[in-house]
C-alpha cells in the first residue's frame, strides 16, 4: 500500500510540470542535445494529462545543423490543448539549422492536436507531415529548401493554418488536406516536381488560399496553386509555373471563389477550371491572368454541368510569346457568365475568343453578339510598370524584406493607369454581376496577419 502511495505521489510530482508553463532547451549546453530528447522529456512529465500550461521545446543555433529525422509526436502520449499547445521554436535570436545529409525520411510525424513548429532552417530532409486526423497544427516562420518535401499532412487532418514559410527547391512544397488555412508563403523556384506547389482541399471540407507568391517551376507539370472542392482563392501570385490557379472540383455543387489573383506566364494556363469528376463551380473576379506561353490564360473547362463567371478581370494574350492564344477559353458555353472584363491581344490583331475546340470569335464585337461580355472593352490597361516583370523563374524584388512587402510591389506594378478602366468594375452576386464603381484588375486586398507576428521568416 505504502508502495502504490509513493507511486502515485511520484506521478502527480512528475505530471505537475504540466499544469504550468515550462521550457525545454536544446543545443550546446542545454538540457538536451536534439529536440527528439526533448520531446521524450515532455513525454516524461506530462504524461497523457491535458496540459495546463503551454510546454515549449526551445532550440538554440549551437548544437546544429540538427539531423534526428522521423521526430514522432504522439497524441497516445501527451495532450496539448488550444489554450496550452505543445511549442517547438528557434529560441529568442537564435537561427537554429536542420540538415538531414538529403534524406527523404520524414522530419516531423504530426500526431497531436495544437501543435507549433516556427524558426527553423531546414535543408536536406524529408516532409513535414501527419500520422492521422491532426487539428490546430500551425507551421509558420520556416525556411525550408533543398529537400525531398514541403508541409505535407495527411489527407485526413483539419485546421492547419500555414503561413509565413519559404519553401524553395523542393517537389511539393505546400498540400494540406482542408479546413486550413494557408496563406503569406513564398514557394519558389522548384525543381525536380511533378505535383503542387501549393494545393489543399478534401471531401466535405473547405480551404482558403490567399495573398501567397508561387513562382519558377517552368514547364514541369503540376499545378502552382490547385484547389479541390470547396476553397477560396484570394490575393496570390503565380508566375512561371506551368498553371496558375487549378480548380478541379469532384462533387457537383462545390464552389471555388478566386478573387484578385494575379497569375502570369504559366506555360499552359493561368486561370483554369478542370473540372474533374463533378461540376466545376468557380467566380473568378478581379483577376490578372497573363500572357499564357502555350495555351490560354484562362481556360475554363468542365465537361458537366457547371456556374463558371469571370468578371471584373484583365486577360492579356500575346501571339507573339504564343500563336495560338487565346483571351479565354470555355468549353461549357451555357454555363458561362463573363462581363466587365478586359480582353488584351498583342502581336495578332483581333480579341480572339475561343469556345470548346471549334468556333472561332476573331473580333470582341462577334463574341459579345452571343450574349457574353456586353460591358467587356478592349483596351491597354496601361500599367504603373513593366507588363514583363514577372516573366522570370526568379524572385522578384528581393530586396524586401517581407512577403507582405513584395505582394505590394507587385501588385502596384500590375495597378491600371488606363483612367477608361476606373471604377468599371461589378460584384458577382451569385447570378450575375452588379456593377459597383470597382476598379478592374487585381487590386489591392486587405492584409491578414496574426497578432504578434510581422511575417518575413528567417530568409
Amino acid at each position: 500500500m505504502r508502495r502504490l502511495a509513493a507511486f502515485i505521489l511520484f506521478s502527480a510530482s512528475c505530471w505537475a510540470a504540466c499544469s504550468s508553463p515550462a521550457t525545454y532547451t536544446v543545443g550546446t549546453g542545454k538540457t538536451y542535445a536534439n529536440v527528439t530528447a526533448a520531446l521524450a522529456g515532455v513525454v516524461s512529465a506530462c504524461g497523457s494529462s491535458a496540459f495546463g500550461g503551454t510546454q515549449t521545446i526551445s532550440v538554440y543555433a549551437a548544437g546544429g545543423p540538427y539531423s534526428d529525422t522521423n521526430t514522432y509526436i504522439p497524441g497516445w502520449s501527451i495532450t496539448p490543448t488550444a489554450s496550452y499547445p505543445l511549442i517547438i521554436t528557434a529560441a529568442p535570436g537564435e537561427s537554429p539549422v536542420y540538415n538531414c545529409g538529403g534524406s527523404a525520411t520524414n522530419l516531423f510525424w504530426v500526431d497531436i492536436n495544437y501543435f507549433v513548429l516556427t524558426g527553423f532552417e531546414i535543408t536536406g530532409c524529408g516532409p513535414i507531415t501527419s500520422d492521422g486526423a491532426s487539428s490546430g497544427i500551425t507551421i509558420y516562420n520556416n525556411y525550408i529548401h533543398d529537400s525531398k518535401g514541403g508541409i505535407q499532412p495527411n489527407s485526413t487532418e483539419t485546421n492547419w493554418w500555414v503561413h509565413h514559410n519559404r519553401i524553395v527547391n523542393v517537389p511539393i512544397g505546400i498540400s494540406v488536406g482542408g479546413n486550413a488555412l494557408i496563406e503569406y508563403n513564398e514557394v519558389g523556384p522548384t525543381t525536380g516536381g511533378s505535383a503542387t506547389q501549393i494545393g489543399c482541399g478534401s471531401e466535405g471540407v473547405s480551404c482558403t488560399i490567399r495573398n501567397n507568391i508561387v513562382y519558377g517551376a517552368g514547364s514541369q507539370s503540376g499545378s502552382a496553386i490547385w484547389n479541390y472542392y470547396a476553397a477560396t482563392v484570394s490575393g496570390n501570385v503565380s508566375y512561371y509555373n506551368r498553371y496558375g490557379n487549378v480548380v478541379e472540383a469532384s462533387t457537383s455543387g462545390d464552389t471555388v471563389t478566386a478573387s484578385h489573383n494575379i497569375m502570369a506566364y504559366p506555360s499552359n494556363y493561368g486561370c483554369h477550371c478542370e473540372g474533374g469528376g463533378g461540376a466545376c463551380w468557380e467566380n473568378v473576379d478581379h483577376a490578372l491572368c497573363l500572357k499564357d506561353l502555350t495555351g490560354y490564360p484562362v481556360a475554363l473547362n468542365s465537361s458537366v454541368a457547371s456556374s463558371l463567371s469571370f468578371t471584373s478581370s484583365i486577360s492579356w494574350a500575346d501571339s507573339t510569346v504564343n500563336g495560338s492564344d487565346r483571351d479565354l477559353s470555355v468549353n461549357n458555353l451555357a454555363s458561362l457568365y463573363s462581363d466587365y472584363n478586359v480582353f488584351v491581344k498583342t502581336g495578332t490583331p483581333g480579341t480572339a475568343i475561343v469556345t470548346g475546340t471549334t468556333t472561332l470569335y476573331a473580333a470582341l464585337s462577334d463574341w459579345q453578339a452571343t450574349g457574353h461580355d456586353a460591358h467587356t472593352v478592349q483596351v491597354d490597361p496601361r500599367f504603373v510598370g513593366s507588363v514583363g516583370l514577372l516573366n522570370t523563374s526568379a524572385q522578384v524584388f528581393p530586396e524586401c524584406p517581407t512577403i507582405e512587402c513584395r505582394l505590394a510591389k507587385i501588385r502596384h506594378n500590375y495597378t491600371p493607369t488606363n483612367l477608361a478602366l476606373k471604377g468599371t468594375g461589378c460584384a458577382w452576386n451569385g447570378t450575375a454581376c452588379v456593377p459597383d464603381h470597382s476598379d478592374i484588375g487585381p487590386v489591392p486586398v486587405t492584409v491578414y496577419d496574426a497578432p504578434g507576428i510581422t511575417g518575413g521568416g528567417v530568409y
